[in-house]
Formats: C-alpha cells, sequence, structure tokens
C-alpha cells in the first residue's frame, strides 16, 4: 500500500495567531458541532461548553484500481470553546492538496470560530484561520435555515493568497440537510472557487448519526474533494486516478474540566443515597413528579434522558428529591456549581434542600443536555 503523502514535508510552518471578529446576538444554549445539523464540505461555527476540548477525526480515501494502492487524506481538527460565542483550535493534515508548492505535503489550519444568533429555525456563525500551506488569512461565513425537516446551508467563503497564486481570491458552497430524526439526517452540498475559476466544482453527500444520550456524532460521506480546511473544500482533489473519494468524519468531544477533575481527583464515586433510607425502597415508577406534604419534599424522575419536569417551582425550605430510573449513571449539578450530587446510578437518588429564593438551573454532567430549573419562591 503506498501513502502519496510519505514524501510531504514533516513540519508544518509557524502560524501567527489571527484576531477574533467578534459578532452580537442573543446568548443561545450550546449544544455542540453537530454533523447531523450540517453538510460534509460545509464548516459551522463549535459551540462547546466553555473550555470542553473535542476533536473530530475526518479520513478521506480512494483505492487505487487493482486494490494495491490507497490513496488517504486524514484531517485531524482539534479545538475548545473560550466562551458562549467564541472556539478556536487547529486542523492539520499530513496531504494538502491546496497549493502546488505543497502538494502532499503538511497542511495546517489555525482557525477562531464565532456564533451568532441562533435557534431550532437557523443559525449564523463565522470562521477566521490561517492556512499554512497557502500562507493565507482566510475567513467564512455560514448560515443555516430550517424549515419542517429540511435545512438549508449556504457558506461565502475569502482567502488572501488563494491555493498559493499570490493573489486573493473567494468561493462558495451550497447545501441541504434532509432531518430523517432527530438522531439521523442525509445531506449533500455543492460549491466551487470564483477566483481562480479553474479548479471544478467540488460535491460532498453524507448519512450522519446522532448518538442519543451523548455528543458524540459519526458520518460516512463521498466527495471529490481534499482535507476539510477552507481552501482544501473549496477545490476539487489535485491527484488521484479516481473520480471519488469516500471517508467518515467523527465527532468526539473530550469531557469537562469537572470530568477530567474525577479521573484526577479522589473524590467519591459511589452512587449517591437518599437521606431517607424508608423512601429507598420504593420503585423510581412509583415516584410521580409531587409534593410529599409530610416531608416537604418534591421528587423530580430522571427518566429518558431528561429530568421531568424540566422547570420545578417550590416554596424556600423544601427538599428536592431526584430519582433515577434510566440505566445510566447521571448527576444533578448546578450550573454554578454551588451544589450537585455525585453519580447517582439506576434507583438511586439525590436530595438537596434550598434555603434561598431564586432561580437554579441545573444539568447532567455526562449527558449536557439534560438541563432543568428549579424556582424557588418565598413562603
Amino acid at each position: 500500500m503506498t501513502d502519496f503523502h510519505a514524501s510531504g514535508r514533516r513540519a508544518s510552518r509557524g502560524a501567527r495567531v489571527v484576531a477574533l471578529a467578534l459578532l452580537a446576538g442573543t446568548p443561545v444554549s450550546l449544544a455542540g458541532q453537530r454533523l447531523i445539523d450540517y453538510t460534509p464540505n460545509t464548516r459551522p461555527a463549535w459551540t462547546l461548553d466553555r473550555w470542553q476540548p473535542a476533536m473530530i477525526l475526518s479520513h478521506r480515501f480512494e483505492l487505487v484500481e487493482g486494490g494495491d494502492e490507497l490513496i488517504s487524506v486524514p484531517t485531524l481538527t482539534f479545538g475548545t470553546a473560550a466562551g458562549r460565542r467564541f472556539a478556536f483550535g487547529l486542523d492539520y493534515t499530513s496531504n494538502s492538496e491546496v497549493s502546488s508548492r505543497s502538494l502532499g505535503g503538511n497542511e495546517t489550519q489555525w482557525w477562531a470560530a464565532f456564533r451568532g444568533p441562533s435557534g431550532h429555525r437557523g443559525a449564523l456563525s463565522g470562521l477566521l484561520a490561517y492556512n499554512t500551506a497557502a500562507r493565507s488569512v482566510d475567513g467564512a461565513l455560514t448560515a443555516r435555515a430550517r424549515t419542517g425537516f429540511v435545512s438549508l446551508i449556504g457558506e461565502a467563503r475569502a482567502f488572501s493568497d488563494a491555493f498559493g497564486t499570490g493573489d486573493a481570491g473567494f468561493a462558495g458552497a451550497l447545501g441541504v440537510v434532509f432531518h430523517l430524526t432527530e438522531y439521523l439526517a442525509l445531506s449533500g452540498d455543492v460549491g466551487r472557487a470564483f477566483t481562480p475559476d479553474t479548479l471544478g466544482t467540488v460535491w460532498s453527500g453524507a448519512i450522519a448519526f446522532a448518538f442519543p444520550g451523548t455528543r458524540h456524532h459519526f458520518s460516512f460521506h463521498a466527495t471529490n474533494g481534499g482535507a476539510v480546511t477552507l481552501q482544501g473544500i473549496s477545490r476539487k482533489k489535485a491527484y488521484g486516478p479516481e473520480s471519488i473519494r469516500y471517508g467518515f468524519a467523527f465527532v468526539a468531544p473530550l469531557g469537562t474540566p469537572s470530568q477530567w477533575a474525577r479521573v484526577f481527583g479522589r473524590r467519591d464515586q459511589r452512587p449517591a443515597e437518599t437521606e431517607n433510607p424508608a423512601a429507598a425502597a420504593a420503585s423510581p415508577g412509583e415516584l410521580p413528579s409531587s409534593v410529599d406534604e409530610a416531608s416537604a419534599t418534591v421528587r423530580v424522575n430522571m427518566k429518558d434522558l431528561a429530568f421531568s419536569p424540566a422547570t420545578l417551582r417550590i416554596k424556600v425550605g423544601q427538599t428536592v428529591e431526584w430519582v433515577n430510573g434510566d440505566p445510566l449513571t447521571h448527576t444533578v449539578a448546578a450550573d454554578d456549581k454551588s451544589w450537585g450530587s455525585g453519580f447517582v446510578n439506576q434507583n438511586g437518588r439525590y436530595r438537596h434542600r434550598f434555603t434561598a429564593a431564586g432561580s437554579f438551573p441545573y444539568h447532567c454532567e455526562p449527558h449536557p443536555q439534560m438541563r432543568a430549573t428549579v424556582i424557588v419562591e418565598d413562603q
């Protein structure tokens, strides 16, 4: 098996830091980059929890006729969020096709992403980057609009040095996503460079999955493009005899700071237990979210990867008891880290007494999409 990038350069050139551009808008909840919401050749902004790292492994390849040679175009993306709107990171490939002077060599794209207004019906985000192979400052603006089960994607790109030509350039892409279910989508896109306009049309198609209860995403795709840098997805592949490349992409969040603290710390991780042993004998299925008049305890079920009810109103001095009815381990963690449980296994419970009025949002650390709020009112 021949690796076509073996003769490439083994050390990337140093990259200069690119300044972030600010974009005004309303705060949004953070759900992470979702492959099922975009297409293989578009670049939305990352919106993970602050300082939570994540990586994307994208691998594109073509089998040369006869099956004894493989052209491999791997791209490793690593990044983290710096706040509710901003993230930074890099894309690295060892088989660049951006510039003729670096064909088959290393390519690193240092990037800073920002996110504008976002919601179920659409999102706006941008990317600023420095590409070491083209020695170019690049940028992209990505818009997504959704109606029903269909999303439309539009992306505009600009380069200070397009594909190593020494001249500025522009490119764009249009895509569509069909949301078959909450966790399954079909997508495709078409794009090209407008200046220079001799690099051909780029296309891709994919089937993407989101794994329930996690932030992991996976897609299988086909394309005639190269590595997933802004310039790499703006032109047809530069070498190889086949007309189509196949590949996959895998998004893997690498854990929150509190999860890593558990890895290296000595925090007790045994299942949380109720303060009332007699109550523990009851089945979670027999404990609706209701007020126990005798104990002034309000029960919340953790079931089907959700807190029920998601918004709970109680009085100062009352206690909330969370009961885990899932076969998965959950936690109950205040967003401001002022209180929280350890790991709560199936049939386990956790109690917390609220002694002050206010609004107390909380979440599950292993499953951050599980979010809810306790509203405490004066007597």
